[in-house]
């Protein structure tokens, strides 16, 4: 994070709006924030953080007292950017607090915005104060506390850090890094862990136990079963592929039987229909014919209107040319006319216009001439005036630089006046730094003695917890000693082992899996008893029917010789008379189907021709008769022969049936014998009953044993709680004790040190009194302010006496400049008077020129006059030449009109006659007697082609049937069926394919069986590797458990953090001091300072000078800083020191400033937030803090570059 600008308004010490541009400020990489104290520097960082999270961490409850007593709002404005996946993004925040009414301190929240600043564009990310603080956390990734010990190092707190005790340097690093995640928050999510897993365990156990008999025998004999169903099922399918063969051949012959009847049908239907397409045929010829004549019929009739519209358009036309020919020569005599008055006064007209024209010009130079005239008047009196007012600024200016140049001479006296000797100036600063130092060690020891009563305080504190902590911890070791003795006392009263319950709960799932199998055994059994019932009766009665059919056939027989032997007799009959009816059948000239004759003198006769006819219609009944009987004995052949095949297939179903009868009763004994000897001859819901008490007793156990588990590890947990309490006196007790004697320690090194102070003070005030008596001065600070002023004062004297020194060289110059445009003015004025006397005479020659030539009349009105009798003429003559040629044109043109219409009526006459004679040939030549036949033969298109559409279609619906027909007869080629081998081949096929179902119906049990019992197979040695990988997880988390207990874990984590800072702080140590010094860890977590300017000797860190223990300080602060920085998402590219660098000494302030002048760059800028003078002249780039004024201005900012 990079901040670019900042605005501040109405925020504690500032009033109105201030503005901070960090993108200037931190072009160097290091700057200043400098102010006197309360002047409002460290309100800079308010600013930020109120921005960025609505909060002041200085303030009460983040926002009480902010707003200035002066205003009633406070506003802060911060625009920063953010770099991630090496992509900048800037993005502004603004919020905005209101005075709540009735109160002083309050404030709440009115506006709060954050914005992404894209290609100069604002876009709005939240502007809710609740999201835009939620919004900025999720972009920085920091926290309000995580980010100020970020961006604020305060160097005196890390100074502590440096020289605190191992428990205090662990605290502070698991309260900056969150180190109490790896202590008992961990150990309590291994803990629930741990109840997870053992959840999973039981549950596992559970299901396993709940699968039943899944050994390898009974998964062999399933997969037995199935293939064995699957046999039989592939033995019929090849029976029935044969089979079906023969059925689809047979089937496709009757289909192609049955299409041929509907295909003659159809074709008799469609013949029917022949004389109506014929007349059709005709219309749509006539139609055809009469087509081709309608364009000369119609040619004809239009030719006849054109030549009678002809003839009585010449009519109109010839009377038009008479008329118009009367009107042409009244026309010629008006023309005539005003030709002639149009000659005579034109000229006179025109050269009077002339006259006029010249006037006007001649008007027109007068009265330029005048506007010059009046122009150069105007000018002369300007210029005159301007003369004047010339020679007023000339007198004037020349009065301003005798002021200048006497005030000129008293800067110079005042100058000299406030001059400060070089010498006196760097002695009184030597003092300011005496009276610095022995200030900043007065401050010094009186914090020291207060650091001293601390600590003896802290002595007396540590004591008194030492002895309550040994009373808590003798409290806490009596209660342990109680749990324990309860659960001794608790583990004997133990109920049944877990095991045997898993056991029975194991045995009621096995039992009441088989018990389930045993009553599906039974209902199978039940049905296929059921089913056995059906078959022996329907075979029952499929025989009684078969020995009726067959008394039936034997009658039939009888009577069926019976029929053929009359049958026989009346065919005799027939024949004999069979010559009489090829007589009938004779005709002349064709040949006799006996002899072949062409002629038939003697045909055969009869004398009764009416018994010849009883004998014919006798014999045909009785054929009629044969032919029914034939066809009901076929019939009961066919039915006989079905009902034989189903009592075979009937009786094969019955030995298959009472074969599945035997295995379901085999199996029900096979599963019975799961149960014990007691359960076996108890009916099925006697068992049930049996199997619903073990589980209530399985449950009970379990209950049981789950409330002891609970019990027991009740007390565990609280024994675990009361150890581990324990353990933290035991731990806290050491902790204290340490500590106590390190504080003991501190406390006589503070009271040594003190007096060291003491003794370097001493020295110090008696040089600070000695310079006071040299100087008799008693506020050295207050006399270099005195000289500093004056410095000033004089450096503004001798500003402004360069500045009037540049004013009176300006006034001289803007005098001469004066009198030279002078005397400009006066040459011109002399050239202005010349001008305006010539031109009145031009004026005066010009005006007796046009009363000359207008005869003293006015020129506009004159000339206007001319133009219109001009115009009227003009108009006249222009008027009556239009009207002649108007009508000369319409003369010739409806004479040429009447021409034309001759010529068309010729045209026309001729066309007709042509017309007419060819009409009457081609209505010949089609086959009409005139017109009217021709129209009436006419029809609409539509018409004509529904005709056509329906011919068509008669003519290709017989050639398809015809084709039709002929392509059946091609498939069928020799084949035939009758439908009574149809229907027997169509049965047997049926038969088969409803046993292929019963087959695949066992097939399909027998696999389904296969699956459950292979599923469960594979399910149980599932659930086995989750058992066993939970197992181990178990195992594992029990020994995580073990090794968190106590603070070992959280220590070293602590120890790991605490090497990886002192790696850094070493590395910018190396930066700081030339790589004289270097940070190592001792064997007690301490700071040593390994000096490798003396052979990489090791030094405790309380050896070290102040100087050295700033930049060691300065090097932890970075180190730390950079790892709470790790914890955000991008990184934070700038930070403050707020430190007093007035304990410094010169050298020291060098070095201090060259380090961090080497650690900034344009990627991280440093900002010293200080009041040091020296500071303030090292640094180039400054924001000065000017504090509140009393006459009621609030604080301001102002930036200095060097």
């Amino acid at each position: 994070m990079r901040p670019r600008y900042l605005e501040i308004e109405g925020l504690q010490s500032f009033k109105e709006k201030q503005c901070v541009d960090f993108d200037v400020l931190g072009e160097t990489g290091l700057f200043g924030i400098f102010g006197p104290t309360g002047s409002g520097k460290s309100t800079v960082l308010d600013a930020i953080t109120l921005a960025l999270y609505g909060n002041v961490q200085r303030a009460l409850r983040g926002t009480q007292g902010i707003i200035n007593v002066d205003c009633d709002s406070v506003r802060v404005s911060f625009t920063f950017d953010l770099l991630k996946a090496n992509k900048r993004k800037t993005y502004r925040t603004e919020r905005v607090y209101k005075r709540k009414k009735g109160s002083e301190m309050s404030a709440e929240a009115k506006v709060a915005r954050l914005f992404e600043i894209c290609d100069g564009e604002e876009k709005i990310l939240a502007d809710k104060p609740s999201e835009v603080t939620e919004k900025i956390e999720d972009l920085i990734g920091l926290k309000l506390d995580d980010f100020v010990h970020s961006v604020v190092l305060p160097q005196n707190r890390f100074q502590e850090f440096l020289l605190m005790d191992k428990a205090k340097k662990r605290d502070m690093l698991e309260r900056i890094f969150y180190l109490e995640e790896y202590g008992r928050q961990l150990a309590d999510k291994v803990s629930k862990k741990i109840a997870e897993v053992r959840s999973k365990l039981s549950y596992i156990e559970g299901e396993m136990s709940g699968l039943g008999d899944i050994s390898e025998k009974a998964l062999i004999e399933a997969e037995s079963s199935m293939k064995e169903a699957k046999e039989r099922k592939e033995k019929l399918d090849m029976e029935l592929t044969l089979l079906e063969h023969k059925y689809n051949e047979a089937k496709e012959v009757w289909e192609l039987v049955k299409e041929l009847k509907f295909v003659c049908e159809k074709e008799d239907e469609h013949l029917k229909l022949s004389e109506d397409i014929a007349l059709k045929k005709r219309l749509y010829d006539a139609s055809v014919r009469a087509e081709g004549i309608v364009d000369l019929v119609e040619k004809y009739r239009d030719t006849a209107q054109k030549l009678q519209k002809t003839n009585t358009e010449l009519e109109s036309v010839e009377l038009q040319i008479k008329q118009l020919n009367e009107q042409l020569m009244l026309a010629k005599e008006s023309y005539d006319k005003a030709c002639n008055e149009l000659e005579e006064e034109r000229p006179r007209l025109i050269e009077k216009k002339t006259r006029l024209n010249e006037a006007l010009v001649v008007k027109r130079e007068c009265e330029d001439i005048e506007n010059r005239l009046n122009k150069t008047r105007r000018e002369y009196i300007e210029t005159r005036e301007k003369i004047k007012q010339k020679e007023e600024e000339i007198r004037s200016k020349k009065e301003e630089i005798e002021k200048a140049e006497k005030s000129e001479e008293d800067f110079s006296k005042n100058i000299e006046e406030l001059k400060v000797d070089l010498d006196y100036r760097n002695e009184i600063l030597a003092g300011v730094r005496l009276e610095d130092d022995v200030e900043s060690m007065r401050n010094e020891i009186s914090k020291m003695a207060s650091v001293y009563n601390e600590i003896e305080l802290k002595v007396k504190k540590l004591s008194e917890a030492q002895n309550q902590l040994a009373q808590q911890k003798s409290r806490t070791q009596e209660r342990l000693n109680h749990l324990r003795t309860l659960l001794s006392e608790h583990e004997k009263s133990k109920p049944a082992d877990r095991k045997e319950i898993l056991e029975g709960i194991s045995v009621y799932h096995t039992l009441k899996a088989a018990l389930d199998t045993l009553k599906v055994k039974k209902s199978e059994t039940d049905t296929a008893m059921a089913r056995k019932k059906d078959i022996v009766r329907s075979i029952e009665q499929h025989k009684q029917r078969n020995t009726e059919l067959s008394e039936q056939k034997k009658v039939l027989e009888n009577k069926l010789a019976d029929m053929k032997r009359q049958g026989e007799e009346l065919r005799k009959q027939y024949e004999a008379n069979m010559a009489f009816i090829l007589s009938k059948s004779l005709s002349e000239n064709e040949p006799c189907p006996v002899c072949g004759s062409l002629h038939h003198p003697r045909p055969a006769s009869m004398q009764d021709d009416s018994e010849f006819h009883k004998i014919e219609q006798r014999l045909n009944e009785q054929q009629k008769l044969v032919e029914e009987a034939q066809l009901e004995y076929k019939g009961l052949e066919n039915n006989i022969v079905k009902l034989e095949e189903q009592i075979k297939g009937l009786e094969s179903q019955l030995l298959q049936i009472e074969e599945e009868i035997s295995l379901k009763q085999k199996e029900y004994s096979n599963t019975l014998a799961v149960f014990p000897e007691e359960m076996r001859s108890a009916e099925l819901e006697e068992i049930n009953f049996k199997l619903t008490q073990m589980q209530s007793e399985n449950d009970m156990k379990q209950k049981m044993a789950d409330k002891w588990d609970e019990e027991t590890e009740k007390l565990r947990e609280d024994i675990f709680a009361v150890t581990e309490q324990l353990s933290k006196l035991t731990a806290e007790e050491n902790g204290i004790t340490s500590e106590l004697k390190a504080v003991t320690e501190n406390l006589k090194e503070t009271e040594k040190a003190i007096e060291e102070a003491k003794c370097k003070y001493n020295e110090k005030l008696g040089l600070y009194n000695t310079y006071t008596q040299k100087f008799n001065i008693t506020d050295f600070k207050a006399e270099i302010k005195r000289l500093e002023e004056n410095e000033r004062k004089a450096a503004r004297l001798l500003k402004q006496k360069e500045e009037q020194q540049a004013i009176v060289k300006t006034m001289r110059t803007a005098l001469e400049k004066l009198a030279e445009s002078r005397r400009a003015l006066a040459e011109r004025f002399a050239e202005i008077d010349s001008d305006g006397r010539n031109l009145r005479m031009q004026l005066d020659e010009k005006l007796k020129k046009i009363g000359h030539l207008t005869e003293n009349s006015d020129i506009n009105t004159a000339l206007k006059t001319v133009e219109e009798q001009l115009n009227s003429l003009m108009a006249k003559h222009k008027q009556a030449y239009e009207v002649m040629k108007e009508l000369e044109n319409t003369f010739n043109n409806t004479e040429s009109m009447r021409k034309t219409l001759e010529n068309q009526r010729e045209i026309y006459s001729v066309s007709l006659e042509k017309e007419s004679q060819r009409l009457q040939h081609v209505l010949k030549e089609k086959g009409f007697g005139g017109i009217e036949e021709v129209e009436n033969a006419l029809l609409s298109k539509e018409e004509q082609e529904k005709l056509s559409s329906e011919i068509e279609n008669y003519e290709k619906t017989l050639v398809n049937l015809k084709a039709h027909k002929n392509m059946i007869n091609a498939k069928l080629g020799e084949r035939s069926i009758t439908e009574e081998k149809w229907q027997k081949i169509n049965e047997k096929y049926q038969m088969a394919c409803a046993r292929k179902e019963e087959y695949i119906s066992d097939f399909e049990r027998a696999k389904n069986n296969y699956k459950i019992v292979k599923c469960n197979f594979e399910r149980w040695i599932e659930l086995n590797k989750k058992f066993q990988e939970q197992k181990h997880k178990y195992d594992l988390l029990e020994h995580i458990q073990k090794l968190l207990k106590g603070n070992s874990f959280v220590e070293f984590v602590s120890e790991e953090r605490l090497r990886y800072v002192a790696r850094e702080a070493s590395e910018t140590l190396g930066v700081l001091t030339k790589y004289r010094y270097a940070i190592e860890i001792d064997a007690e977590n301490g700071f040593m300072i390994r000096d490798n300017a003396n052979g990489g000797v090791l030094r405790p860190v309380s050896s070290l000078s102040g100087g050295e223990t700033f930049l060691t300080s300065l090097s932890l602060a970075l180190a730390l800083s950079k790892q709470i920085q790790l914890k955000g998402q991008s990184p934070l590219e700038f930070f403050f020191l707020d430190e007093g660098f007035g304990t410094l000494d010169g050298n020291l302030l060098d070095i201090v400033l060259d380090s961090l002048g080497r650690l900034s760059s344009k990627e991280r800028v440093i900002g010293l937030i200080t009041h040091v003078p020296e500071i303030r002249n090292r640094i180039t780039r400054k924001l000065i803090v000017t504090p509140h004024t009393a006459d009621g201005k609030g604080s301001r900012l102002r930036m200095e570059k060097a």
